[in-house]
């Protein structure tokens, strides 16, 4: 009897720790916060689960969209800026007309813990994923479901789409294997795997030929995806608690945005591999970082709420936000 009862609280103990940790890494991937594509609007999810849209240039608040029943995950602007995607707790993806707010389509996707909101290049799709590998596109003007591709790999963390290539998507699983997926006809293109430690954030070029992969030895790998040629490896050190949760490429592909397990960012200058900048907040972790379109603006997410946006060039902060 008392080995059953120990060996129930150790079960017990190690699912608590499996669904704390992604819990908290779930935090850390998910894509809370977004500029508008000319720069001039942001949007992010507050620590209720409500969007709020501000102004930049004035700092005024111009919108909530609330809903006292759910709370936001996901949002995305559509790239000519028209749209805003919301997708809430309940799986329901709300295309909302920017400026005017009024939702014009909403999507139920049928499927559990969606892990991608992105609205494709043509403004005419939207990408969502599950966690169980089912990957769906959505058609925004017609309102129906496009397409559905089922990839069966197990123990999925996260999923991203190649930001040229909206037919490419990068899988990443919880024991560290990535692989470049064609969506478009359903086959591998690429599996990375490192010997020396275990992937942990992943994100695409925006030119869409290579993947940069952090590594949980502190290093940063960039491969060029269709030839599987390791180009660059940068040593971040980040090390020992303060593992890579995230990272993020600059518009122009020449930075990268990288979060650690700490709640900390470093901006790295990738041609040099110099640490350039580093940002952190007192009493509070850093969950979430996105670029302005143009690269000038970083807007950085922490866990008291509150949104800082900094102007680069000048490493001032221009607005703070909550």
């Amino acid at each position: 009897m008392l080995y059953r009862f120990i060996l129930h609280v150790f079960t017990l103990l190690f699912f608590f720790a499996y669904f704390n940790s992604y819990a908290e890494n779930n935090l850390y991937l998910r894509n809370d916060i977004t500029f508008s594509p000319n720069g001039k609007f942001i949007a992010f999810v507050d620590n209720n689960g409500n969007v709020k849209i501000w102004n930049i240039k004035s700092g005024k608040l111009i919108r909530i969209l609330a809903n006292s029943m759910t709370e936001t995950y996901y949002i995305d602007f559509s790239p000519n800026g028209k749209y805003l995607a919301t997708l809430d707790n309940e799986n329901r993806i709300t295309v909302w007309r920017f400026g005017r707010f009024k939702p014009i389509k909403i999507f139920k996707d049928s499927g559990k813990s969606i892990i991608l909101l992105k609205f494709l290049n043509n403004n005419k799709y939207i990408l969502t994923a599950n966690l169980d590998g089912t990957i769906r596109l959505w058609d925004v003007i017609k309102g129906r479901l496009k397409k559905v591709v089922k990839v069966k790999f197990p123990n999925i963390l996260t999923i991203i789409p190649n930001k040229k290539r909206y037919f490419q998507v990068a899988i990443l699983d919880r024991n560290g294997t990535v692989r470049v997926w064609d969506i478009k006809h359903n086959r591998l293109i690429r599996a990375i795997e490192i010997k020396s430690g275990k992937i942990t954030a992943i994100d695409f070029h925006p030119k869409g030929k290579v993947l940069a992969t952090a590594v949980s030895d502190g290093s940063i790998i960039l491969w060029q995806i269709y030839t599987g040629v390791l180009i660059k490896t940068i040593k971040t050190g980040n090390t020992r608690g303060k593992e890579i949760l995230n990272i993020k490429y600059s518009p122009s592909g020449k930075y990268m945005a990288v979060i650690n397990k700490a709640g900390k960012v470093q901006i790295w200058r990738i041609h040099t591999k110099k640490l350039v900048k580093n940002i952190s907040e007192k009493n509070s972790k850093i969950y979430s970082v996105n670029y302005s379109s143009d690269g000038k603006k970083l807007a950085v997410r922490s866990s008291n709420g509150k949104v800082k946006i900094w102007l680069l060039k000048s490493n001032k902060i221009i607005r703070i936000l909550k």
